[in-house]
């Protein structure tokens, strides 16, 4: 039996679609990489843990446990292989750290045999963020997903590259 598996960015977003799924009929499970895209490095995983540690002395630590900020990528892509995965859905809003975790997430599956769909999430005054939506109301979402195709892939995957080559050139100087 195939299925679908749902992506978000950071664990109050992942958690809302665990509700939906589990109590509002929204079919598939969850993953979630547990990350904030909004500034930092994107190139290098072991860069990236570095620099958000720092953004984080003196205050609460930092919540990912690993080295690498690319191992959930890998894990993700892990699923895939091993799981009946053909469907993923990326759960992105109109700001810039989703829309950057939307194109890190064509950039990682490009070699995966999934569909990936993105559902259209309703913007709140300010608040374009997954993670402020209701359970209920994600699983209303769902059906709004509409499919990436090869095109809108392509780009988002153009797009990271460019993210990328942007920070290695910021951080050469």
């Amino acid at each position: 039996m195939l299925e679908f598996l749902h992506i978000a960015l950071g664990d109050s977003a992942a958690g809302s679609l665990r509700v939906a799924c589990r109590n509002h009929g929204m079919p598939g499970s969850v993953f979630c990489i547990p990350d904030d895209f909004s500034h930092g490095p994107l190139d290098d995983g072991r860069s990236r843990v570095d620099y958000m540690r720092r953004c984080f002395e003196g205050y609460d630590d930092w919540c990912i446990k690993v080295d690498d900020a690319f191992t959930p990528w890998n894990a993700l892509v892990s699923k895939i292989g091993k799981a009946n995965v053909d469907t993923v859905v990326v759960w992105a809003g109109d700001n810039v750290s989703e829309e950057t975790f939307l194109c890190m997430a064509c950039w990682w599956l490009r070699e995966q045999p999934v569909r990936l769909l993105r559902p259209v999430v309703r913007s709140k005054p300010n608040r374009n963020y997954v993670a402020v939506q209701a359970p209920a109301d994600l699983a209303e979402m769902f059906p709004t997903a509409g499919e990436l195709n090869d095109a809108v892939r392509g780009e988002k995957v153009y797009s990271f590259r460019r993210l990328c080559d942007g920070c290695c050139q910021t951080n050469s100087n």
